[in-house]
């Protein structure tokens, strides 16, 4: 929603002045006197009050170690980690303050991203996620009399703001056209540091700008990428466990920047996707030669079921989209219909993420037979030749490998293993060997031409 307000200044040339707030210590500073009033003015049982005031009441702790044992150390302030009572309690004091903005005279503030014509939607004045907040309006007035407000909430809960980690992003129109400002703000009498123009704001993890051109993001994921391959490479470990280190580690720690980031298929395919390939040759020792669509097959259809960046990419714009769609925020809803078009409406296809999954196999599968005849004629026949029920022991027969033999096999798919002749195609007789591990005929997981390996 941020994205969106930023670039409907940005594109309809109007005014816009966002600040971001910092409290210190935010978890750690919550009175426990305000946790019960908080429980109060939230109507929470009276037996739910007391369950959570004994909780809080004459709670102490001390450090263990091997050498000392601290004195217990009473604590008066904060609400406890590590559970998932604590966050709840802290929304609950946070809420307050929440409830207060919605009154009719500040409701009227703010930044509206909608057309005029849609009436039902408020401006937008403030966005908070736990302790992160930001204050969204359309003018400087507007955005210090919504500040003046947090900091007498502030002052009332014993809270303090961190005016040095705080910064403020403005647009505004200049002529004909919108550029970037620095807002002149207060809070406690001292200066919001302000972004200045070029440079970048973060967050919840997702850098804003005035171009919104999501430089920062596509550097991130570059240096982030490169550092993380190439320590996996350093690792003298099997080709089986790279690969599974790159899908449930790299992935996993790629995929909030290919949710959140508005980042084209195209640039993920030529960045991400050439670096991923260059790693992956490498560890499975395939030539230029051989194609990856084989090992992106599933396991039951002889493959290593390996994704690219850019189906990931797929995948997490497919959850980002599914859930605008399915919002029970009219005001998500409506976010997702003004951006259900263009190079976004290509993600609303799909069902979920298994689907992107079967559909890109489908085309890799389709490309192996259709225009990679001479490379996939090995696969192919495997394929139509081999029992069903069989399929499956072959991925943990090959899993068991040592790394020469691994990469054997899976060169061996690509029908791309060193021969004289320059076509392997019709000289399959030394082949059929590992072939007939598969065959109705012969009931042994794998048989290789030792001559070959």
């Amino acid at each position: 929603m941020m994205g969106h307000v930023i670039n409907k200044a940005r594109l309809k040339q109007r005014s816009v002045v966002i600040t971001l707030l910092d409290l210190k210590n935010a978890f750690g500073e919550v009175h426990h006197n305000l946790i019960n009033s908080v429980l109060s003015y939230h109507h929470i049982p009276q037996t739910v009050q007391l369950l959570i005031a004994n909780l809080y009441t004459g709670f102490h702790s001390s450090i263990i170690s091997d050498c000392f044992n601290t004195p217990a150390i009473p604590f008066q302030r904060g609400v406890l980690q590590g559970d998932c009572l604590s966050p709840l309690l802290f929304n609950l004091c946070f809420n307050t303050f929440i409830q207060f903005i919605k009154q009719e005279k500040y409701t009227h503030l703010g930044f509206s991203p909608h057309d005029a014509s849609d009436r039902l939607f408020r401006p937008i004045h403030w966005f908070q996620f736990a302790d992160d907040a930001a204050v969204v309006t359309s003018n400087e007035r507007e955005n210090q009399l919504l500040l003046n407000c947090f900091t007498r909430w502030c002052q009332w809960a014993y809270m303090q703001i961190r005016v040095d980690k705080c910064i403020t992003f403005g647009i505004k129109k200049f002529s004909t056209r919108s550029l970037q400002f620095q807002p002149k703000l207060l809070v406690n009498s001292m200066s919001v540091p302000t972004v200045k123009n070029g440079e970048s704001f973060k967050y919840l993890g997702r850098f804003f700008n005035f171009e919104m051109n999501n430089k920062d993001h596509k550097d991130l994921l570059l240096s982030s990428l490169h550092d993380m391959l190439q320590t996996v490479n350093s690792l003298h470990i099997h080709p089986k466990n790279k690969l599974l280190l790159y899908h449930r580690y790299i992935l996993s720690k790629l995929s909030w920047h290919l949710t959140v980031a508005d980042l084209s298929k195209t640039w993920i395919c030529e960045h991400l996707d050439n670096v991923v390939t260059k790693y992956i040759r490498q560890w499975l020792d395939l030539p230029i030669s051989a194609t990856l669509s084989v090992i992106m097959l599933s396991h039951n259809n002889f493959g290593l079921s390996f994704q690219l960046p850019s189906v990931k990419f797929i995948q997490c714009q497919t959850v980002l989209h599914s859930a605008l769609k399915s919002s029970e925020d009219n005001a998500i809803t409506k976010l997702w219909k003004s951006t259900n078009c263009g190079t976004n409406i290509q993600y609303d296809t799909y069902k979920n993420t298994k689907h992107v999954l079967k559909i890109v196999r489908a085309d890799h599968a389709e490309k192996l037979q259709s225009k990679l005849p001479y490379q996939s004629f090995i696969i192919l026949f495997l394929l139509e030749e081999s029992l069903k029920r069989l399929n499956s022991l072959w991925s943990r027969a090959q899993s068991s490998l040592p790394t020469n033999i691994f990469n054997f096999t899976i060169r061996y798919l690509n029908n791309t293993l060193a021969n004289k002749k320059a076509s392997t195609c019709g000289k399959l007789t030394p082949h059929l060997i590992a072939l007939s591990a598969f065959s109705p005929n012969h009931s042994s997981m794998l048989l290789l031409d030792a001559n070959r390996i």
